[in-house]
């Protein structure tokens, strides 16, 4: 769920709850079942600013571990026997079209054993 979904859903539980509380008092409720929608209102604010704080942690995580991934993957690569370009690709996590992409000069479908495969620029 990204951050925007997350707020806008937040706001649409937020003006429920206002909408029950304004409802419940509207009624004549007594003023236990206000307090309780109150804190309910609190409550779900407090929760969105967990959520979205988490979400941005997590974000910022992704973001290095897959910036640090990226620095630990070798520039080249040298085709060993039974290899294909999808295999390798697989097995460092880059896709296949951006080893297209970064060898051109190479056929996909009749790579040679100790032929050099750049990963990455």
């Amino acid at each position: 769920m990204n951050l925007e979904r997350l707020k806008r859903t937040t706001n649409a539980l937020s003006l429920f709850i206002v909408a029950l509380a304004v409802s419940l008092s509207a009624t004549g409720c007594n003023t236990r079942a206000a307090d309780n929608t109150r804190a309910a209102i609190s409550h779900a604010r407090w929760g969105a600013s967990a959520l979205t704080s988490a979400t941005r942690k997590t974000a910022r995580a992704t973001a290095d571990l897959a910036r640090r991934a990226r620095d630990e993957i070798p520039k080249w690569h040298e085709v060993k026997s039974g290899e294909t370009l999808t295999r390798i690709a697989r097995y460092y996590g880059v896709p296949v079209d951006r080893l297209k992409i970064l060898n051109p000069l190479i056929d996909p479908l009749k790579l040679k054993i100790g032929q050099k495969l750049r990963l990455r620029e």
